[in-house]
């Protein structure tokens, strides 16, 4: 249990202090494949808690494969609390209808 909240309270200071700087990385990643960055979830509600994490979609054209963004995504974002997803355009347009609030990254 210790080590859960040791773990919470490091990741949440790191999100405080490189929260912009991962989530910039992240939009220059996804342009370099003609993609786009949204934020959905509760911290893009506010409605967050010292545990939530933060949901990132990362949209790319269906011709990209997903799961190489996905692992150069995660080597640009060391803190496992934000959330990554990637998808191409035909299921990202899917779930942006299922999951209704998000905000491009621009």
């Amino acid at each position: 249990m210790y080590r859960h909240i040791n773990y919470l309270k490091k990741t949440k200071k790191d999100l405080e202090e490189n929260l912009e700087k991962y989530l910039s990385a992240l939009k220059k990643l996804a342009e370099n494949y003609r993609g786009k960055v949204y934020l959905f979830g509760s911290y893009l509600r506010g409605e967050n808690i010292g545990a939530s994490d933060i949901d990132v979609l990362i949209e790319i054209p269906d011709e990209i494969d997903r799961l190489r963004v996905l692992h150069e995504a995660r080597g640009l974002v060391p803190n496992r609390r934000i959330e990554i997803h990637v998808l191409n355009e035909k299921d990202a347009e899917i779930f942006k209808k299922l999951i209704k609030d998000f905000r491009e990254l621009t």
